[in-house]
């Protein structure tokens, strides 16, 4: 027998491909969890989430997806946060706004830097040598490369 959508996710109207990849993902969970696949997609945050009356469907189904990838993959979940917040400590920081790479492909980050005249590269150039040092750098650099700590996986 093949599990269809509860009635609050089929009222968002997903695409064939949308609701597969909303079923793997509850039937990975339930697996791993040893629950229903039924009790995962009727798992109070989603119905919170198709509930909200300012968010259009394509938006609901972005953030059930989200929430179902997050439950399914914690590590990659909380690696992904800790690479947000570091980036944004070092844009709070040293006002370097760092782009890292998307979904974890790669290890190189790149910054622009912006100058009106030599004064400006001047500080430019001390900001990335304070980056350098920069404790938050060097976790970002370690996330990326894999080196992150054991007790991340757990």
């Amino acid at each position: 027998m093949s599990l269809s959508l509860p009635d609050h996710l089929s009222a968002l109207s997903p695409s064939d491909n949308a609701s597969r990849a909303l079923l793997g993902l509850a039937r990975q969970i339930s697996k791993r969890d040893g629950v229903s696949q039924q009790e995962v997609l009727d798992s109070e945050k989603i119905v919170e989430i198709c509930l909200r009356e300012k968010l259009g469907r394509k938006d609901k189904l972005k953030l059930v997806r989200d929430f179902l990838e997050r439950k399914r993959y914690p590590l990659k979940a909380k690696l992904e946060k800790e690479l947000s917040d570091c980036s944004d400590g070092v844009l709070k920081s040293l006002g370097v706004k760092l782009e890292l790479p998307a979904e974890f492909e790669g290890d190189n980050i790149s910054f622009k830097v912006k100058a009106k005249n030599l004064s400006e590269i001047s500080t430019a150039s001390k900001k990335i040598l304070e980056l350098s040092s920069n404790p938050e750098m060097a976790r970002i650099f370690a996330i990326l490369s894999g080196e992150f700590a054991e007790e991340d996986s757990e």
